[in-house]
């Protein structure tokens, strides 16, 4: 979390005290440069006895007027404290982005700190950029955008659907490496009857305007500190009072565009 505080004008002082596991580590975050208290965050990464699998960000408290949120970064990886290296790297900042922009949102009401899950996605693309994951390649925003194709009709073909003949459809038209004939990827996943159900094609819409959003951030390879404190301010600040369009269009100067990687 540290390089996070870097890249935004953050700071995360490490305290313990409340949380509700061993191994979980609490964060007390506030602003830089003014030290004024902006939130707390949680980060329970480990696998446990009785934990529930999956992973997610989620919020516990929503902010309001004189009322900081407390938020929550949940997962079940092995390892005593929950490993992060790798892939896993990734997927931490892509969490994290989620849970910024549930916390760090400075409104009167609990209401206008639900951010859309557009600008869900947008954030947590961001944030995996910052994880040095980079760009998708045109190969991997092709089967991304083939699989947010495939979840848009499952989720449109009423309550009795043929997933293997919508599934062998799509790809057979898109992307055919997606299908194997005699299989069922289909069930290798519950993105199609989670909470994401009908929602993937956000995951390829927040990389292209991530594109677009890191130009300035990560200018020449390197992260720009400043820019970092500007786009909490201007992006994730608001939360919900203003639209996602408008609070890309103050970070940058100009509308956003949905640039490919």
């Amino acid at each position: 979390v540290s390089a996070i505080g870097s890249a935004f004008g953050l700071h995360f002082a490490r305290n313990d005290g409340g949380a509700w596991a061993s191994g979980v580590a609490r964060f007390d975050v506030s602003d830089t440069a003014s030290q004024r208290a902006l939130g707390t965050l949680y980060v329970d990464l480990a696998r446990r006895a009785g934990k529930p699998s999956g992973d997610g960000a989620y919020t516990l408290l929503p902010p309001r007027a004189g009322r900081a949120a407390t938020v929550a970064i949940v997962t079940s990886w092995p390892g005593r404290s929950g490993t992060i290296d790798g892939d896993r790297l990734v997927d931490f900042y892509r969490l994290a982005g989620v849970a910024m922009a549930h916390l760090l949102p400075e409104v009167p009401y609990e209401t206008l700190a639900r951010v859309s899950p557009d600008a869900e996605s947008v954030d947590a693309a961001v944030f995996e950029r910052f994880a040095g994951a980079g760009a998708p390649g045109a190969r991997a925003m092709l089967a991304k955008t083939a699989i947010a194709e495939i979840d848009l009709d499952f989720s449109s073909s009423g309550s009795h659907v043929d997933t293997g003949s919508v599934w062998q459809r799509v790809a057979s038209a898109t992307f055919t490496q997606l299908y194997v004939p005699g299989t069922y990827p289909q069930v290798a996943t519950d993105a199609f009857a989670g909470d994401d159900a009908g929602l993937l094609v956000l995951r390829p819409w927040g990389q292209l305007y991530a594109t677009d959003l890191f130009s300035v951030l990560g200018r020449g390879g390197q992260l720009d500190a400043r820019a970092g404190e500007r786009f909490r301010r201007t992006v994730l600040t608001p939360g919900a009072a203003r639209r996602l369009e408008d609070e890309m269009h103050d970070f940058l100067g100009r509308d956003a565009r949905a640039a490919m990687p």
